[in-house]
């Protein structure tokens, strides 16, 4: 029943139920629950099958800091098919599971029908490059500050000079007043800066 044998035999010649040496079988997927005739009542020729119930089988998922939406499933069985929904993480791009039978980076994982044992999906990430703007509303600098970063980043943005004037902070996206320093730490999404001066 689309077991195999492990060991004894499959096909045996006995004078009593006693002599029967009951094989040991497996069969990928199934747990084997028995035989459907009790070895010790049969009285003539016979066949003998198996029982076997479906097994489950279970899934590891390293998310890596990321998150999904509808939860994948934690266990499956040899009947089961189901697409793996993709996670997702602030400040980066998903870019494919690597795992059981994935021999690169795959971002649409199905699973089919006819597989069994326990598995492993491990979700890879790319920090999203964002990017930054500034009008330094007639001041210059002499160190040049970032034109882009990621949510790795940690950044303090250097201040500009102005004859004539002091440097009060900038203002911009994400800053309720002017600040100075100006820090880039763990943030996400494209900015814009500008110079206040007094």
């Amino acid at each position: 029943d689309g077991g195999y044998l492990v060991s004894g035999s499959a096909v045996q010649s006995v004078s009593s139920a006693s002599e029967i040496k009951a094989p040991k079988v497996e069969k990928g997927g199934y747990e084997f629950n028995g035989w459907d005739i009790v070895l010790d009542e049969i009285t003539s020729s016979t066949t003998v099958k198996p029982r076997w119930t479906v097994k489950e089988s279970r899934i590891i998922y390293q998310l890596n800091e990321g998150i999904v939406s509808e939860t994948n499933p934690a266990k499956y069985t040899i009947n089961d098919t189901f697409t793996l929904n993709n996670p997702v993480r602030d400040g980066f791009k998903f870019v494919g599971w690597t795992g059981s039978e994935l021999s690169e980076k795959t971002m649409r994982v199905t699973l089919p029908k006819g597989r069994y044992g326990i598995r492993t999906y491990v979700a890879n990430w790319e920090a999203v490059k964002y990017d930054v703007t500034y009008d330094l509303k007639g001041g210059t600098i002499t160190k040049s500050n970032p034109v882009e970063y990621t949510v790795l980043d940690s950044i303090t943005i250097n201040n500009p000079t102005r004859e004539g004037y002091d440097f009060a902070g900038c203002t911009g996206t994400g800053l309720t007043e002017p600040t100075n320093p100006l820090k880039l730490i763990k943030q996400t999404g494209d900015k814009h800066f500008e110079a206040n001066w007094t």
